[in-house]
């Protein structure tokens, strides 16, 4: 009854056929698996905010100043967030030891003028800290370049902000992970 398994166990071309398509096949369902397993950790993270600017969305401060924020906390700063209502964008003051640092990160296209960074510099001057960084998704014209160094305001942008913002991210994952009951 069974004889045409036998039969087709036997056939060199059916054997050439399983020895191909086998691994193909394997390595198929194994990528699946890691799909699968790789979306279920991605949607976590976004669902609880540990990865993706989007879920800080409801946070008083803008999502750059969010990354910046976690970017100064990776490098050992205690950041306090500063409200100024006349001034656009979001001031934070990083301080670590008796070194201080007043940083401004603009909202997502908000332009930097020369009073935004002589505003900057003056804050820097009465919360006596070291350093002020300016910090924009956007690059900076050359202008505002020339009044920064004047004034002594560093500006981050592009490149920069990527970095800061991939720290803070795999803090982010970092955490997340412990917090998960999970080693990183």
């Amino acid at each position: 009854m069974f004889e045409w398994i036998g039969n087709l166990l036997q056939d060199t071309t059916f054997n050439i056929l399983i020895s191909i398509l086998g691994p193909v096949l394997g390595f198929v369902l194994i990528a699946g698996v890691v799909r699968v397993v790789y979306e279920r950790f991605t949607t976590r993270a976004r669902r609880t905010g540990s990865n993706g600017a989007r879920s800080m969305a409801s946070q008083p401060l803008n999502d750059l100043a969010q990354w910046a924020q976690d970017y100064y906390r990776t490098q050992g700063y205690d950041v306090l967030a500063r409200a100024e209502a006349d001034q656009p964008g979001d001031t934070l003051v990083a301080v670590k030891g008796d070194q201080r640092i007043a940083i401004r990160c603009l909202n997502q296209g908000e332009p930097a003028t020369a009073g935004l960074v002589s505003a900057l510099a003056a804050a820097r001057d009465q919360q006596h800290a070291q350093r002020a960084v300016l910090v924009s998704l956007t690059d900076f014209p050359d202008d505002i370049r020339q009044h920064a160094a004047r004034l002594g305001v560093e500006l981050r942008e592009g490149p920069q902000v990527e970095l800061m913002i991939n720290v803070a991210m795999r803090r982010r994952l970092k955490e997340g992970a412990v917090i998960q009951g999970r080693t990183a």
